[in-house]
């Protein structure tokens, strides 16, 4: 039973020393998640041209992920853009009803068009999905910015 265990522990030993010629590739989920912090990061420092320019080659490989479509969304709104802004943050909630941060965004850009009953909409349904989350209340702050 020793020869066996310490059989498998010098195979183990090599296998591992042997390595495998490199890092192993990064997953595409991995490598969109990476690019979505990179975007996180250019979008606090307000560099809204890099955020698109990295957004869009991922609207086009990570189409299916409501992130880069919310994300998406910000960019063109804070960028002026805002005709933009809608059908973005709609994909990502046809992607993800539930994407918190789409409705909170949504309901923000319908403020900036003077639209309060579509934003209250929105937060009427944050506030079915998660209560009093950080999403809605930031939401319900905007709005009552907005009111006379």
């Amino acid at each position: 039973m020793k020869q066996i265990v310490l059989i498998c522990g010098l195979i183990s030993s090599l296998a591992l020393a042997s390595g495998g010629g490199g890092p192993a590739p990064q997953s595409s989920a991995n490598q969109t998640s990476q690019q979505l912090i990179e975007v996180e990061r250019l979008v606090k420092a307000q560099q809204w041209t890099a955020a698109e320019a990295q957004l869009k080659a991922l609207r086009v490989r990570a189409s299916d992920q409501a992130d880069v479509w919310n994300w998406s969304g910000y960019v063109a709104r804070k960028s002026g853009r805002l005709s933009e802004a809608f059908p973005y943050y709609e994909r990502a909630l046809q992607i993800n009803p539930r994407h918190l941060g789409a409705h909170e965004y949504l309901g923000e850009a319908y403020l900036q068009v003077g639209d309060v009953g579509h934003a209250q909409a929105q937060l009427d349904i944050l506030r079915t999905l998660c209560g009093q989350c950080e999403e809605a209340e930031d939401l319900a702050v905007e709005i009552s910015k907005s009111k006379p």
